[in-house]
């Protein structure tokens, strides 16, 4: 039986080791998903947030050029345009020259009536063909253009607010801005990773900025031919923002073929102009952190896997080890006692219904208190009343000298001491003769411990030979009447989990009224009765512990 319980463990543990591993594999698997989809977001939640910082900061600066353009259209002496005026127009343009290029007066015909910095070749140049003037002309109110190319060369955008003379329309007042500085201001901060770059383009696809790589090319739709998009449901898209996966087609700056990115999609509107700002982020560099993380991972569970197979190692050994040492105990008891055939036979059928268990607690000792057997490794005491608190010793051997002098067994609850810590053990104790000598059973378990009194059939049919040779039926009941316990001739005739199930109308509350007396007497009652055509006188014994209070009660059909 040792052999076997050690098999059942070993089996036990193998499924232990076998589930975890699964277990490990999954949570592994689950959680590369879950982090790689919360790096995207995260990145995907980063680069909105730069973004929508730098469109703050547009707007916010706009706003003040166009207050700050308001108040000078309407200077006495820029719509005079005197010598004031010029002075004035010049030491705005000097004072901002780090974001205006060019300060500009024009009148009423279209013409540049005076510019700073002072340029005498552009005074009397008509540029009423530009969009932003032309509608500065038709609505005569203030203008931000589309950002544009400049007849100095370079990408721009125009502020323009009408000039009013004794409320007249007299042409208008314009900054020049270079959109690099408004890039290198704002947006060259919408970098979240190493290589990440922007393309910023106007409503009809006019790219405004782009990275030097990419400087050959004038419109968004040439840009686009260079990538293949793999995945439009990556992340959600929302009002001001969209996001994609792309492909690169060709090699281009510090990029390979095929290399993919992340693209983020997003646009500012200011006075009705729509300009559109795309950040394209290598996804090698997005998931550097996820793969930072799953290499601690995947060290994590390599580490773990690596100590699961030593604890195995380990455990088999210690299997071994209890091996040994249950094959030296059987030797302790059929050597050293001198046993004989007859009584090793004997005891072999007692021993075999040992389980070891935990919590559960086999004593077989002679009268004197010697421990002839034990299963447990609590204590290495001879004596089985060293093991009991002192002040119930004497309780424990009257409890003994009653159940051998009546042949019955009884239950009890006996304090005993588990290293230095002390355990209130429910025991059967029964006895049986051999040889003429006089050998006590004592088997329980830590009360506080079970929550269900199920005890296995085989330590019953083994260690317990009153209750389960008995040719009638016996079972244990709680006192709300749940059977907790039974033989097997009970279980072939009843098969009720509650012991009022058995009984029906009158005879139910009749039992019902047996149980609650048994419980406050505690006294045996028996029952005259007929079931299913079978008569039988049953027997309600309380079992009631120290404290005179009944947790079971048997009950036998006789």
């Amino acid at each position: 039986m040792a052999n076997g319980n050690i098999k059942n463990l070993f089996k036990s543990f193998l499924i232990f080791v076998t589930l975890s591993l699964i277990l490990l594999s999954f949570v592994y698997l689950i959680t590369n998903i879950l982090l790689i989809k919360l790096v995207y977001q995260n990145h995907i939640s980063n680069t909105k947030n730069l973004i929508e910082i730098s469109k703050n900061g547009i707007n916010n600066c706009l706003e003040k050029m166009i207050e700050e353009l308001s108040v000078y259209s309407r200077n006495k002496d820029i719509i005079l345009l005197n010598e004031k005026g010029k002075f004035l127009i010049d030491s705005i343009q000097k004072v901002n020259s780090y974001r205006y290029s060019n300060v500009t007066r024009i009148d009423k015909s279209g013409k540049i009536v005076y510019t700073a910095p002072y340029n005498k070749d552009a005074i009397g140049k008509n540029i009423l063909y530009q969009d932003h003037n032309k509608k500065l002309f038709k609505d005569k109110r203030i203008v931000i253009s589309k950002p544009f190319l400049a007849v100095q060369g370079y990408k721009a955008i125009a502020l323009a607010s009408p000039v009013f003379k004794d409320k007249n329309f007299d042409g208008g007042f314009t900054y020049l801005l270079p959109f690099l500085r408004i890039y290198n201001e704002y947006l060259s901060s919408v970098k979240p990773t190493k290589n990440s770059f922007l393309i910023v383009f106007n409503g009809d696809g006019k790219i405004v900025y782009s990275p030097e790589f990419f400087k050959e090319f004038d419109d968004i739709s040439s840009i686009n031919r260079f990538f293949f998009v793999d995945d439009t449901s990556l992340v959600d898209s929302s009002e001001n923002f969209s996001s994609l996966r792309l492909s690169s087609l060709n090699s281009f700056g510090v990029f390979k073929k095929n290399e993919k990115f992340l693209l983020i999609k997003s646009f500012i509107e200011i006075y009705s102009q729509k300009w559109y700002i795309y950040c394209y982020s290598p996804e090698s560099e997005v998931k550097s952190i996820f793969n930072s993380v799953f290499r601690w991972q995947t060290t994590f569970i390599i580490l773990i896997f690596i100590m699961i197979i030593i604890v195995s190692i380990f455990f088999v050994k210690y299997l071994q080890e209890r091996l040994s040492e249950d094959i030296e105990i059987f030797k302790e008891i059929f050597e050293e006692k001198n046993l004989t055939e007859s009584e090793k036979d004997f005891y072999e059928k007692i021993v075999s219904g040992i389980v070891k268990t935990k919590d559960i607690f086999l004593f077989t000792i002679k009268s004197d208190g010697e421990i002839f057997f034990s299963n447990s490794r609590i204590s290495f005491k001879k004596n089985f009343f060293d093991i009991v608190v002192e002040e119930k010793v004497n309780f424990v051997k009257d409890t003994i000298n009653f159940v051998v002098e009546n042949e019955v067994s009884k239950m009890v609850f006996i304090p005993i001491k588990v290293g230095k810590n002390i355990v209130n053990i429910l025991f059967n104790i029964s006895s049986f003769k051999h040889k003429n000598n006089i050998f006590i059973l004592i088997f329980g378990f830590e009360y506080n411990s079970v929550k269900d009194w199920k005890l296995s059939e085989d330590i019953f049919a083994e260690l317990f030979s009153k209750w389960y040779d008995e040719e009638k039926p016996l079972c244990v009941i709680d006192k709300n009447g749940k059977i907790v316990a039974r033989n097997k001739i009970f279980e072939e005739n009843f098969k009720q989990q509650n012991i009022y199930e058995i009984f029906k109308d009158e005879k139910e509350l009749k039992v019902k009224n047996i149980v609650d007396r048994v419980n406050f007497d505690l006294e045996n009652i028996t029952l005259e009765t007929n079931i299913a055509g079978k008569n039988y006188n049953i027997v309600f014994s309380p079992f009631y512990n120290q404290l005179l209070k009944v947790d079971y009660i048997y009950v036998k059909f006789e």
